[in-house]
């Protein structure tokens, strides 16, 4: 009897901790993967482990080619104000995705990068 009490107590700890445990990532995508607050590894497309309550997923990357369309009002030398627009195209290379989890997604979340507009190529002259 207490056999089958421990079997069904492994059981009902497996099923709740194996939705915590398997998790699945994206094609085009890698998800940075922390261990109590420190950076321990970016999972790649697929199915991938991490250890309950101890490691969590912090951040998701888009790998696919990004598009920022971006408004800048400048002078120009005859004191006139022109409105461009600006579009920028960008993509994550796989040799450097800890830096781009952590340097530059930090870098356009800091208030003194951004300009006016919350726009982060916004370098207007007005």
């Amino acid at each position: 009897m207490e056999s089958y009490v421990v079997a069904v107590i492994l059981v009902l700890s497996a099923l709740i901790f194996l939705p915590m445990l398997l998790f699945t990532v994206r094609q085009q995508t890698a998800v940075a993967i922390e261990r109590f607050g420190r950076f321990v590894r970016v999972a790649g497309p697929g199915l991938n482990i991490k250890i309950p309550l101890i490691e969590r997923i912090a951040r998701v990357l888009d790998l696919r080619i990004q598009q920022m369309v971006v408004q800048i009002e400048t002078k120009t030398k005859d004191n006139v104000f022109v409105k461009v627009h600006i579009a920028v195209q960008y993509f994550v290379l796989d040799s450097r995705l800890k830096d781009a989890f952590f340097d530059i997604l930090s870098a356009l979340k800091d208030e003194r990068f951004l300009g006016s507009s919350g726009n982060p190529l916004d370098i207007s002259t007005g």
